[in-house]
């Protein structure tokens, strides 16, 4: 594209000190071209890897374990994961995501049904709706959804609409990315935050770390946090978070 090849001619005459990369950079010349060139370089992306880039990473697998836990205090137990999974060659951030819904599911002795496995390629609204519409009119529908992103929220509203249910009064609903259009929505979307802020602040502080020299190869996984909204309420919950035990 225009963008890489203005990135090769920059990094080629030397202009830039340090490259801060959000999310994949899908082209291996470019990461050689940094290698060889020796510059400091840090990348910020929602599942980590196994390579040897410096890197800032979430781990999602603690907050998806205690999600499943409101799911199933409010008496979820047909969940279901909407995203948007390329291809069984490619793995996205999506893909790490249904991995850690499905190891939370297991720890918690829930059997997850294939039928609840919904796939909308790049996230189309209306290809998730097609698709949530006939699960939600079956008998055996999810009584709670968990999303990969709070941007496929509006194809479940309206599709609960379509089907004459509500959220939450008939299933559950939880998100992930803490979106502006979830926050928006009524009921509000409770939702995973992978804290935008805290993943730049530390970026820059490595990447600046490795440009004076005081810091080299920085990687940090940090936790994602729960924001519990209307679309997953529980009674009884207690401030921590949990269901509230009565003593």
């Amino acid at each position: 594209t225009g963008g890489e090849r203005l990135l090769t001619q920059r990094l080629n005459e030397q202009e830039i000190r340090g490259v801060l990369v959000l999310g994949t950079l899908n082209r291996e010349k470019l990461w050689q071209l940094i290698r060889d060139l020796r510059l400091p370089h840090v990348r910020i992306y929602n599942a980590p890897d196994e390579t040897a880039t410096p890197q800032i990473t979430v781990d999602y697998r603690p907050v998806m374990d205690k999600l499943v836990r409101m799911f199933l205090a409010r008496g979820c137990r047909r969940l279901a994961f909407f995203g948007s999974c390329i291809d069984h060659l490619t793995r996205t951030v999506d893909d790490y995501k249904f991995e850690c819904f499905r190891e939370a599911l297991q720890r918690h002795q829930l059997e997850f049904n294939a039928d609840f496995y919904l796939n909308s390629l790049h996230q189309q609204l209306e290809d998730g709706y097609d698709l949530l519409l006939p699960l939600l009119r079956r008998a055996d529908r999810p009584d709670g959804i968990f999303l990969a992103s709070d941007a496929l929220a509006p194809a479940i509203y309206r599709a609960a609409y379509e089907a004459g249910l509500s959220v939450p009064d008939h299933f559950a609903v939880a998100g992930c990315d803490n979106l502006a259009i979830g926050r928006m929505l009524l009921p509000a979307v409770t939702s995973i935050d992978f804290r935008r802020y805290d993943q730049g602040r530390l970026a820059a502080q490595g990447l600046l770390g490795a440009i004076e020299g005081s810091m080299e190869g920085i990687r940090r996984i940090i936790p994602a946090q729960l924001i519990m909204r209307e679309s997953l309420t529980i009674p009884g919950l207690s401030e921590s978070g949990f269901p509230a035990v009565d003593k």
